[in-house]
Parts: C-alpha cells; sequence; structure tokens
C-alpha cells in the first residue's frame, strides 16, 4: 500500500483508518487513539505554555520555578508514550518511513546544533535569538522534513 498525503489526512482528520480492510474495529481503535494522541498534545502544550508564562515572573521562589519547570515533562513523557504506541500499530512501509525520517532528521539536528555552537564561538551569537531554549522548535521541522522526503521516496 502506498502512503501518500491524502491518506494521511485521511487517517487523521476524517476518522478513517488506513488500513481499510481490518473493519469496524479498526476504525474505532484509530478513532479512539487519535482522541487520546490529540489530548496529549493539547495537556502537554498546555502545561508547556502555563509554565513558559509564569516562569517569566521574576518575583517567584526558585523552588516554585523549578517545579514550573518540571511541570511539563508528565503530559510530554504521555505524549510520547502515546506516539510509541501508535508507532507500533503501523504497518512496515509506515515504520519503514517513520525510520527513515528519524534517520535524517537526527543527524541534521546533530550538523545544525554544532553549527550553532560554532558561530557561537566565532561571533557570539545571540542568547535570545539561539539559546537552548529553542533548539527544540527545530527538532519537528527537521523530522516532517525527514517525513516528506522518506513519503516522496515510496510513492
Amino acid at each position: 500500500m502506498m502512503l501518500d498525503i491524502k491518506t494521511i489526512v485521511a487517517y487523521f482528520m476524517e476518522n478513517k483508518p488506513i488500513n481499510r480492510e481490518r473493519g469496524f474495529m479498526r476504525a474505532a481503535s484509530a478513532k479512539t487513539g487519535r482522541v487520546v494522541m490529540i489530548t496529549s498534545i493539547v495537556l502537554f502544550i498546555g502545561f508547556w505554555a502555563v509554565a513558559r508564562g509564569l516562569l517569566k515572573q521574576s518575583e517567584l521562589s526558585e523552588s516554585l520555578r523549578v517545579i514550573l519547570a518540571l511541570l511539563p515533562i508528565g503530559p510530554f513523557a504521555w505524549m510520547l508514550w502515546n506516539f510509541i504506541k501508535g508507532a507500533a500499530s503501523l504497518d512496515e512501509l509506515q515504520r519503514k518511513i517513520q525510520l527513515e525520517a528519524l534517520a535524517i532528521a537526527y543527524p541534521v539536528m546533530m550538523v545544525f546544533i554544532m553549527t550553532i555552537g560554532l558561530l557561537d564561538i566565532a561571533v557570539g551569537l545571540s542568547y535570545e535569538n539561539f539559546g537552548l531554549k529553542h533548539l527544540w522548535y527545530y527538532m519537528p521541522m527537521f523530522y516532517f522534513l525527514g517525513l516528506f522526503i522518506a513519503t516522496r521516496r515510496y510513492q
């Protein structure tokens, strides 16, 4: 079965399972899995946004600041667990595409971090623009780039 953008959109947005021949139970399971995944993503983003907003206040005690900084870890771990469970339910081709996407994203991120580090030594990059708090934004971008490349390979 070829994996294309239309199939991915149908799977995530229209509540249609990718493998239609598995019937009603597969559709119900896919819908429940999507609801849990979306819930975990929303919870993580919500906890992160609350922590990020409250950490901007300088009058908070150090212990409260540490608790706030650790607050999003639980929802993030739950989100990762749901991603891992979702990956386990993929067929062989989809797993291969995901592996190739990660195999592209990881080295690209390493090169990016190395380049940022060397540029920081060379010209002293602004921490406000290139600090550690900003690097994780690039990881999903590189993953989706890898996913795009890997998906095109198997079309």
